[in-house]
């Protein structure tokens, strides 16, 4: 009896947090706007990649940053993601 009560709680709590989805409405708010600063990008991009400010471009046609003559090219909108997230950098690098 009490081996079936621990599997049918099992499976109640299974089937509960199975459903659990994260909302990602805040960012759906922004996916229309365009990046913050590019200038900001730019810097953040040059201290995480090693490289110089200067070097670091933007593809008009795509809205990817690359850097000419690696294989490096990313969104601008997903640097601008980790730039949002990265909080370590922000405090190192901004203040």
């Amino acid at each position: 009896m009490k081996k079936t009560i621990t599997k049918l709680l099992l499976i109640v709590a299974i089937s509960a947090f199975s459903n659990c989805t994260k909302s990602n409405t805040h960012r759906d708010a922004l996916a229309g706007e365009a990046p913050a600063d590019t200038v900001q990008l730019t810097k953040y991009l040059s201290d995480v990649l090693g490289v110089a400010q200067s070097s670091i471009e933007i593809d008009q046609t795509t809205n990817e940053f690359y850097v000419p003559g690696t294989i490096f090219r990313m969104k601008i909108e997903k640097i601008q993601e980790q730039y949002d997230e990265a909080n370590i950098y922000k405090l190192t690098h901004e203040n």
